[in-house]
């Protein structure tokens, strides 16, 4: 699996972070958790701390993660 964070300023691509590292440790760890609608993943938290990331689709993705 390979995880990018790609950041948009009106429709083009400014930054392309490769995520992908954080993703396979956190699920080693067992810290790592996503949200799923339907058959597709809407987001995904490599845990819930400082030094982890998490992103959504929705505020409403996210908040599923903190739940």
């Amino acid at each position: 699996m390979v995880i990018h964070a790609t950041l948009y300023v009106k429709q083009y691509p400014v930054m392309i972070h490769d995520r992908d590292g954080e993703v396979r440790d956190s699920t080693k760890q067992g810290t790592a958790k996503v949200v799923v609608q339907g058959e597709r993943i809407t987001g995904y938290t490599t845990g819930m701390s400082f030094y982890n990331h998490s992103v959504g689709l929705t505020n409403d993705d996210l908040k599923a993660l903190i739940a």
